[in-house]
């Protein structure tokens, strides 16, 4: 079944806009199943205590302050593995960054945002926007400098492994050849 357009009528049978009536409901469903598919990491919400409270050492009180609402924000809709991904994320850019913030919901907003770019969950800035109470311009802003970040981050990391990449030249030079010849 395809899924309807925003403005489509409702599958439901409603006879409304699919968008002032069933979105939202089917989003949650989305994100449910890309959670119960979501596999690894931490267990339980326990695990997720016991990593902010044992595991991670932050720099700054405001950073653990943070991870910890990121963490309530997230309980619901998403898996633990997924919570502490966004945890992770959050510690590897303060370890680097040392961001300064007088409000949390942004960088929440944009880790959450960009769990659910990584593991497909259907979510809309500006849903998020209003969740976390931020400007979806202001989140756009901080989504772009830490994908930024993190991009630099898998650069750097590919850059250690030259072998690899070597790998991955010699790879699409033999497909640009094998294209060449049966186009001739």
């Amino acid at each position: 079944m395809l899924k309807p357009g925003r403005n489509d009528v409702c599958h439901c049978g409603s006879g409304r806009k699919y968008k002032k009536c069933c979105i939202e409901l089917d989003r949650e469903e989305e994100r449910r199943l890309a959670a119960a598919q979501a596999s690894g990491g931490l267990q339980s919400y326990a695990d997720i205590e016991r990593l902010l409270d044992q595991e991670l050492v932050w720099e700054a009180p405001s950073y653990g302050e943070l991870a910890r609402e990121l963490a309530g924000q997230m309980k619901d809709g998403y898996t633990p593995a997924q919570i502490s991904l966004a945890l992770f994320m959050w510690k590897e850019y303060t370890d680097a960054n040392k961001p300064s913030f007088r409000k949390s919901g942004v960088y929440c907003a944009a880790l959450e945002y960009l769990i659910c770019e990584i593991q497909s969950i259907p979510s809309s800035k500006a849903e998020l926007a209003e969740k976390y109470s931020v400007s979806v311009s202001t989140l756009s802003k901080k989504c772009t400098e830490l994908t930024s970040f993190f991009m630099e981050q898998y650069a750097e990391l590919q850059a250690e492994q030259p072998e690899a990449a070597a790998a991955g030249d010699a790879e699409r030079a033999e497909q640009a050849q094998q294209e060449e010849l049966v186009k001739a």
